[in-house]
């Protein structure tokens, strides 16, 4: 692709990223099987289905940014090895 394609895209993407964000919102299909599981499962923990799938959602970014450490993260971690090095 030419670089200027390149942009082109890239600027879409961040156009349609930033609608995202402000609507606050996104549609997404799907099955009927699994869609009537998720409303069972809400109704049997007494949830709105959103504020279940929210949670969810949450409790899962959560899971992935323990596994994918910051920056900082990583950081601290080199700057003590370099440390215990200095120090033995």
């Amino acid at each position: 692709m030419k670089t200027e394609s390149l942009a082109k895209m890239k600027k879409i993407e961040q156009d349609a990223r930033q609608r995202i964000l402000e609507r606050g919102k996104i549609d997404f299909r799907i099955e009927p099987e699994l869609m009537s599981k998720l409303l069972d499962l809400a109704k049997q923990h007494k949830l709105p289905l959103g504020k279940m799938i929210r949670e969810w959602v949450k409790e899962r970014l959560e899971l992935e940014n323990k596994k994918s450490p910051s920056q900082l993260d990583k950081i601290e971690r080199k700057i003590d090895k370099l440390l215990s090095l200095r120090s033995a």
